[in-house]
């Protein structure tokens, strides 16, 4: 049957043309025999491979089939790829249970992006009870891993005390790291920070640094503030 793993590295050398002419349909065939020994990655793109029609007629069934195998050994891009289906209906029928299983499971094993879906879900009630303290468990841990989104939402919840208790320093800790990495709700909040007073010494200069940063990403909010600050500072003159 040869070695998984060697099959597996082939297939993925003739898929993006690595050493090789770039050949899907040789990339398949490799693939599936290193699926067929039960290699999870092979078994998760031989699932892509059928579920985007490259080197092989496309059919989401079949992919849905492998990405599944591979699930149930434990590889987290192939548990999430599960949730997304079951969410949309895609290859299965739509099952709220069956994607927050999979979600978890991913999450479990330290995905950031299912960590931070988890938390959205805790927030929004879907799949799960409403539940602040399980959404900044799970915001807590992608965030920790440099997640943008995830530590903006966690600097959200220490600022306004949902799920934790209220700390306007740790708040303003979270949302500086996303703010320096472009996310603009976190720029915003972070302007508000310094504005106010909280969590850091007031500082309009600041405030207006960062609303500026929200605003030129086109956040509505962060305008209004660039604005409430002009005429603030032509009614103190």
């Amino acid at each position: 049957m040869g070695n998984a793993v060697s099959q597996y590295d082939l297939g993925q050398c003739y898929k993006k043309g690595e050493g090789v002419t770039q050949d899907y349909e040789e990339a398949v065939k490799w693939s599936r025999l290193a699926a067929e020994q039960g290699h999870a990655c092979a078994q998760y793109e031989l699932g892509r491979c059928y579920s985007n029609g490259e080197g092989i007629p496309r059919d989401i069934f079949i992919a849905v089939k492998y990405w599944r195998l591979a699930a149930e050994q434990g590889l987290p891009e192939a548990q999430l790829i599960l949730y997304a289906c079951y969410e949309l209906g895609a290859g299965v029928p739509f099952d709220r249970s069956e994607s927050m299983k999979w979600l978890r499971s991913a999450a479990v094993q330290g995905d950031a992006f299912a960590q931070y879906m988890l938390g959205n879900n805790y927030v929004n009630g879907e799949g799960f009870p409403v539940d602040p303290s399980e959404a900044a468990k799970w915001y807590r841990l992608a965030a920790d891993q440099g997640y943008t989104e995830a530590q903006y939402e966690l600097g959200f919840c220490y600022k306004y005390g949902m799920g934790v208790t209220q700390d306007h320093i740790k708040a303003v800790k979270w949302l500086r790291s996303a703010a320096y990495q472009g996310n603009a709700d976190a720029q915003y909040l972070l302007g508000l920070c310094y504005g106010t007073g909280l969590g850091v010494p007031f500082d309009l200069s600041e405030a207006k640094k960062w609303f500026t940063f929200a605003a030129d990403q086109g956040h509505t909010e962060a305008k209004e503030a660039i604005a409430d600050l002009r005429i603030s500072s032509k009614n103190n003159k």
